[in-house]
Order: structure tokens, then C-alpha cells, then sequence
């Protein structure tokens, strides 16, 4: 199943981040990524998984879960490959198991803000996951405050929501503790410029984007979203030259549909 939305991206590449970290720790390795394909067209994210919400019926698992960390890893073994229900049993499990294990919130937050977006893109009833995702992410914060993860979820969660102050400000959380993850630190970016797009500051947006590729030049999803302040650039002189040729508009309007100024997009479409 393909699912388009920037938020997704955000929480699973955090989810990954965390599943590496905790395997590594445990001197574990895991390959359950490789079922996920994220690709990034413009201000698109397509996160293609293997099914919408699978089943577990039928589902069979060899070995058993004996510590917090197993079952963590295989509830995002299980989210991977679209278990998600099944994940989110198992992460109930694993802070049974040891109460203090942030990640295992942090975790429970990306699975749950996934659910609620698959559902959501489906049309179907996705009541009070947004708000038990932000719980989690929470928790995850509140055990430990100088992990980026949580707050970088909390911010993916917050867009979802379009509640864009609170996620910018959660993002700042994040970027304050001065993450040496790059990829946490890139996702605190991404989601900070898509809250300033939320609320219509593109000037900031476009900045907090160029931030971050300082860090990383090839970022997709930044890339993107820097590259949009030449093309509009380009679209404007075009007109300039030539405001009685329409083509100049319409690519203008294309770019601005694209990163969803919708009411400039309209004006250039009327010109």
C-alpha cells in the first residue's frame, strides 16, 4: 500500500532510528527496514509497506520474546511488515516489562500516528489515535528529556494535527539539545519547515530547510523544499519577460499546488 504524506516519513524514520540504536546497543542486527520503500517527489513522501493494516490472524512467529528489548524489536519487526495491532501488543509488553524504556514509547507513538494516517488516507474511522500517539510521545519525552526521538515524533504527530506552533515548538526542543543523530536532527528540520509551511511563514520554512542541508546537501525531503524558492524565482521572472504568455503561470501555479499554497496557486491560475 502506498501512502502520500509528509508525516509518515517523519515517525518512521525516527522508528527506524530507534530500532537501529536499540539493536546496535544490543549487539543485534535487524533487517526489517528493507519491507518499508520511502521515496520523496517534490513536497510528496510515499511510504509504500506491504499491506494497509495486516491481520494477525494466522501470524506465525519463531522464538519467544523474553526481555523488554525483544519484544521492542519485534514489535517493529511486526510494524514493518504491517502488523501493526500486533506491534502495538507488543510494545504494551515491553514497558510491562521495564516501565522506563522511552524508546519503546517513542516507538509506540510512530506506529500509532502511522495506523491513524493509513486510516485517515483510507476514509476510515481514526478517533482518538492522534491523541493516544501524542500521549506516548510524551512518555517517551518525560523519560528522558535529552532524547530527540520523542520530540521529533510529538512534532510529526502535532502536523498531522495541524496544531503547527506547538509542533515548531517541539521541534526547538529537539534542535536545543544538540543532536549528534543526524538523521534525528534532519527529521526535526523537515518537520519544523512543513509547521512553518502549515502556517503559511514559506520564507521560514524555506530557511529552516536550508538548515538543514548544510547538514546533509542530498536530503530528499529538504532538498525539495529549498529547491522550490529557485523554481518560484524562475516562474516569476518567466512572467516578467512575458506576463501575456500563460505558461509562466501555470508553471507557477504547478509549484505552488506542489507545497500547498493553494490561494497563491488559484491567483496565478486566474492571471
Amino acid at each position: 500500500m502506498k501512502i502520500n504524506f509528509v508525516t509518515v516519513s517523519a515517525v518512521l524514520f525516527i522508528l527506524l532510528l530507534a530500532v537501529s540504536a536499540v539493536s546496535a546497543a544490543e549487539n543485534e542486527t535487524n533487517s526489517a527496514g528493507d519491507s518499508v520503500k520511502i521515496s520523496v517527489t517534490g513536497d510528496n513522501v510515499v511510504v509504500e509497506t506491504p499491506a494497509a493494516i495486516k491481520s494477525d490472524d494466522g501470524l506465525v512467529m519463531s522464538g519467544a520474546p523474553v526481555s523488554a528489548i525483544d519484544y521492542y524489536n519485534r514489535a517493529n519487526d511486526l510494524a514493518y511488515q504491517g502488523y501493526l495491532d500486533k506491534a502495538l501488543e507488543y510494545l504494551d509488553r515491553a514497558v510491562e516489562l521495564n516501565p522506563n524504556l522511552a524508546v519503546a514509547y517513542s516507538a509506540k507513538a510512530g506506529i500509532l500516528s502511522i495506523k491513524a494516517g493509513i486510516l485517515k488516507e483510507n476514509g476510515e474511522n481514526y478517533d482518538g489515535l492522534y491523541d493516544e500517539a501524542l500521549k506516548a510521545a510524551d512518555k517517551a519525552i518525560e523519560l528522558n528529556p535529552k532524547q530527540g526521538e520523542g520530540y521529533v515524533n510529538k512534532a510529526s504527530i502535532l502536523n498531522a494535527l495541524g496544531r503547527y506552533n506547538e509542533a515548531i515548538a517541539a521541534c526547538d526542543a529537539a534542535l536545543a539539545l544538540n543532536l549528534k543523530d543526524t538523521e534525528t536532527l534532519l527529521a526535526a528540520y523537515a518537520n519544523k519547515g512543513t509547521a512553518l509551511g502549515g502556517l503559511g511563514r514559506y520564507d521560514e520554512e524555506i530557511a529552516v530547510s536550508k538548515e538543514g542541508l548544510k547538514i546533509d546537501p542530498m536530503n530528499n525531503l529538504l532538498l525539495a523544499k529549498g529547491e522550490y524558492e529557485d523554481a518560484l524565482k524562475a516562474a516569476d521572472k518567466a512572467i516578467e519577460l512575458n506576463p501575456k504568455q500563460g505558461e509562466g503561470y501555470v508553471n507557477k501555479a504547478s509549484i505552488l499546488n506542489t507545497i500547498g499554497r493553494y490561494n497563491e496557486a488559484i491567483a496565478a491560475c486566474d492571471a
